[in-house]
């Protein structure tokens, strides 16, 4: 990736109203993690071109990155705009919203984001996420069983959903989802020990 950033770097020095090479020089920063540098280049993307919903959404992560929640809501929104009802769109404006404070309206959209693609596993995580720093640990659960039933589980969403479980209170759940994981995953050392521990 520091490879294509290179080249992408070239591209816009050599061509500076070239929307295209500004946007993958940010999508580049994005991934190496330099979000304020690549809220720069989607800016100058913006300026090259028609806005478009992959800038807007990208711009929205690296705001987000940079712990600047009303500036990626706003992108976010923006993406939204140019591409309605695109679930991880709606999914990622949720969670920033949760992290805002406004719980209740990021959770409305977390859900919405899941009825329109309940099979993407990243939905059911944000879901998580919002919930557990709401402390609605239940919500939380559910949630990550939920990703059991409908997506591809691994063994670490099955610890997850266990330790959850475990957390709000149910035990017996907890060991029950823990003995499900081991079934699929017979050799997932990080089950076996989670169910040591309960048992324990």
């Amino acid at each position: 990736t520091e490879e294509a950033l290179k080249s992408f770097e070239t591209a816009a020095r050599l061509n500076p109203k070239l929307a295209v090479a500004w946007l993958f020089q940010g999508l580049a920063c994005l991934k190496l993690g330099h979000d304020a540098r690549a809220v720069d280049c989607f800016r100058r993307a913006r300026r090259g071109t028609r806005d478009t919903a992959l800038i807007a959404e990208s711009e929205g992560d690296a705001y987000y990155n940079l712990a600047d929640c009303p500036a990626a809501a706003r992108a976010y929104r923006r993406a939204l705009e140019l591409a309605p009802q695109t679930a991880t769109v709606e999914s990622k404006l949720g969670l920033t919203l949760v992290r805002e404070g406004r719980g209740d309206e990021g959770v409305a959209l977390l859900l919405q984001a899941l009825k329109r693609q309940p099979s993407c596993g990243h939905l059911y995580d944000r879901l998580v996420a919002a919930t557990v720093s709401l402390n609605r640990l239940e919500d939380a659960a559910l949630a990550a069983e939920c990703k059991l039933t409908n997506v591809s589980p691994d063994a670490d969403a099955y610890l997850r959903a266990a330790v959850l479980r475990h957390r709000s209170g149910n035990g017996a759940r907890a060991v029950a989802l823990l003995q499900a994981g081991l079934v699929q995953f017979p050799d997932a050392i990080k089950l076996q020990q989670g169910l040591l521990e309960l048992h324990g």
